[in-house]
């Protein structure tokens, strides 16, 4: 029992750091396609064997709603079968792993993960601020499409897959810094936190994505509301967080402009500028970055296939045979989904799938209330990883995140889902 315990801390942690360092492209590209390919591979299989062993031993714990959910992408699965299959099929023991093991891990080294995190993270982003610095910029080929590096059209890539995923990552960098250097006691490590919050946040503002502004939001404004909570009463805290939020929005461009006007005299020459003013939203009339035409697809989809949707990973192919001028099927892109996880739900899945998860997230939020009974340090733990989870999930309104992908931030969201329903019932310390 203890050795499987083990074996799944230890699982969990070798994959979170392997998809923290594989979403630096210099790295990813370093080794061959077939080599990635085997490990994320082994790494499922790994996965599909514990959750075997668990149900062998019946020991499996699943949450009711979580095993309907798989059920019904299954059924969607099938039902889509003439639009593929094999990726469906991934995507469905991936949506496991998470669900039977990440999720449900009582023993996972939520501590050591985040520290591993800050770590890798830190080092990441510093690389990517010297790329900056040199106004260093190339497209390199990556998983069969370019990926803009460095500093390019007036925006920070850095050494990332995508700007917007780096800089939400960076925004729970941030948030974790802060909230560890309230709770260190030794001045040096209190520095090196403050040193990575002030890293973190100058990364965000140089990658001018908006999706990582929208998410250190929310972190400010509940970070005040649950932490001052206690000490102050809620209109107060309510005003504040309020008050905060908007100052910190608006701070955000003026900081952005010094960024550029200094680093303009610092580093710059007659052929080296250094503009932060982003041309694809500059020289562009939809705010949206055609995330609203992508929305509008899915919707379509769900009035096509209302019941099961058009199972999680048959999005393009699914398009390109029934909705052909779409921008999915006609985007030079490869949209493979329609960028938000609540168009992406009712698509996928149908109105059988969308409403599994309204429940689950219902009976999820119901443990709030367990989590404001708390005191003390396990209040502050169990704050901390809503807080991360509540982040990710405003995310997944431009992006996906949480269901139908393996991401870093996807490993984040169930580990602190977990982790802040066992502090909620007072399971864990």
């Amino acid at each position: 029992m203890i050795l499987i315990k083990t074996i799944k801390q230890i699982y969990i942690t070798a994959f979170f750091v392997m998809q923290l360092l594989f979403r630096a492209v210099p790295i990813a590209t370093a080794l061959p396609s077939v080599v990635n390919t085997a490990l994320y591979s082994l790494f499922a299989l790994f996965g599909a064997l514990l959750i075997g062993w668990d149900l062998i031993r019946r020991q499996l714990r699943a949450d009711i709603w979580l095993l309907l959910f798989v059920a019904v992408c299954l059924v969607s699965s099938l039902l889509n079968f003439q639009y593929g299959i094999t990726d469906n099929l991934k995507t469905i023991v991936w949506t496991c792993i998470y669900f039977f093991v990440i999720y449900t891990c009582s023993t996972c080294n939520v501590g050591l993960n985040c520290l591993l995190f800050l770590i890798i993270n830190f080092l990441q982003v510093a690389v990517s601020l010297a790329q900056y610095v040199l106004h260093i910029g190339y497209v390199a080929d990556f998983s069969q499409y370019d990926r803009y590096q460095g500093f390019i059209n007036n925006r920070l890539f850095g050494i990332f897959t995508d700007p917007n995923y780096a800089a939400v990552l960076a925004a729970i960098s941030l948030f974790i810094s802060v909230f560890w250097m309230f709770r260190m006691q030794s001045k040096w490590q209190k520095a090196l936190l403050i040193i990575n919050g002030l890293i973190q946040y100058i990364f965000i503002l140089l990658t001018g994505s908006r999706t990582g502004l929208v998410v250190c939001a929310v972190i400010l404004f509940l970070s005040v509301i649950l932490f001052l909570r206690k000490s102050k009463p809620l209109f107060k805290t309510a005003v504040l967080a309020v008050a905060l939020t908007a100052v910190f929005l608006f701070v955000c461009k003026p900081v952005t402009d010094l960024l550029s006007l200094g680093s303009e005299k610092a580093f710059g020459d007659n052929d080296t500028h250094y503009s932060l003013d982003r041309q694809d939203v500059t020289e562009n009339t939809d705010i949206s970055n055609s995330r609203f035409a992508m929305f509008k697809t899915g919707f379509d989809m769900f009035l096509d296939r209302p019941l099961f949707g058009v199972s999680p990973r048959n999005i393009a192919s699914y398009a390109a045979k029934n909705f052909p001028d779409s921008i999915i099927a006609t985007s030079s892109k490869h949209y493979t989904t329609v960028h938000s996880l609540y168009v992406q739900l009712p698509a996928s899945t149908g109105i059988a799938g969308t409403a599994v998860m309204l429940v689950f997230i219902i009976k999820t939020l119901r443990k709030i209330r367990g989590m404001l009974r708390l005191e003390g340090d396990a209040y502050q733990k169990a704050c901390a990883a809503f807080i991360i989870c509540a982040a990710i999930a405003g995310q997944a309104a431009l992006c996906l995140d949480i269901l139908f992908v393996s991401l870093p931030s996807t490993t984040l969201f169930w580990m602190m889902l977990g982790r802040f329903e066992r502090l909620s019932r007072g399971r864990d310390r």
